[in-house]
């Protein structure tokens, strides 16, 4: 489970890459304040992903609607 926790932000947007480029997963204009949001569960669609390494992306934009990208790597296994 790929979880963050957020605070001071009102919105993310976030997506899942495979190690080739393609997305997995995408989700938008999620408002949120000061909660843990689970960003992934290691599924795509209903099955397991594969183990290996995959790439995420996260937007978040506060209340006086500045923005802050994250980015980095999450190693899956089973």
């Amino acid at each position: 489970m790929f979880t963050i926790t957020i605070t001071g932000y009102s919105s993310v947007n976030y997506s899942i890459y495979n190690r080739w480029g393609n997305e997995l997963l995408s989700k938008s204009n999620q408002i949120i304040a000061n909660k843990t949001v689970t960003i992934w569960d290691g599924k795509i669609k209903e099955d397991n992903a594969s183990d290996g390494v995959y790439y995420y992306l996260i937007h978040l934009t506060n209340y006086k609607n500045e923005n802050l990208t994250k980015k980095g790597f999450i190693q899956l296994f089973n």
